[in-house]
């Protein structure tokens, strides 16, 4: 009888099949009856232990599990695709389901800070992009509107100042939020229009004197 592998566990199916008990999902598929309509469709061809295997029924379990069972391959049915179940495609399976957990987690910190991230310098949002597959447009998106928004009103500010109203902020403020106004203008242009990630003058002076300062200790 061949061996499970990885933590999978294996037991007799009825019909001299073979049960494995997938601790997570393979993305094996069972075979599919004939109707009046369509043919049979084989299941999954599967390479184990020298033997080639069809699964024959496939069930996804509660908590992320799955149920397989399989049974010697039919030689009448083609080969069209067939995987390997061994030691080492069950650990580029584990190997796979972790690094898919940390871009989940690293998506959701991302999604929170994006209004942070999205001021970094374009090369930088891009290696987040693939760390995480959080799109660095969406990062740039999320820098860009507020300070848009921040730099209408302070425009407003100014404007209204200059006739004698009352200012919404100090002058000073008001003429730092008129310069993001412009900035976050042409960076909301180009991450609309051209679907391409961009900086902020704040965040590539920030990255710059930090990877001087690690150059000159590094020194």
């Amino acid at each position: 009888m061949p061996r499970p592998f990885g933590t999978d566990h294996l037991d007799v199916a009825p019909e001299g099949r073979l049960a494995i008990h997938a601790t997570a999902a393979k993305g094996w598929h069972g075979a599919v009856a004939p109707t009046q309509t369509s043919p049979a469709h084989p299941g999954t061809a599967v390479h184990w232990e020298d033997e080639l295997w069809e699964v024959v029924s496939a069930q996804d379990l509660p908590g992320g599990g799955a149920r397989y069972e399989l049974s010697r391959w039919n030689e009448r049915h083609a080969t069209r695709h067939v995987v390997r179940y061994d030691e080492a495609s069950e650990r580029l399976l584990a190997e796979g389901r972790k690094r898919d957990g940390r871009r989940a987690r690293g998506w959701v910190r991302v999604l929170l800070l994006s209004p942070l991230y999205g001021l970094l310098p374009a090369s930088a949002q891009h290696r987040i992009e693939d760390e995480t597959a959080f799109p660095a447009t969406v990062m740039t998106l999320a820098s860009a509107i507020p300070l848009f928004v921040f730099g209408v009103f302070s425009l407003i500010s100014l404007l209204a100042g200059a006739v004698g109203g009352g200012s919404l902020f100090p002058t000073g403020l008001a003429v730092a939020g008129v310069y993001f106004l412009a900035e976050s203008s042409a960076r909301l242009t180009v991450a609309m229009a051209q679907g391409r990630a961009i900086g902020s003058l704040i965040g590539e002076t920030l990255v710059t004197l930090s990877e001087a300062i690690r150059k000159k200790e590094g020194d």
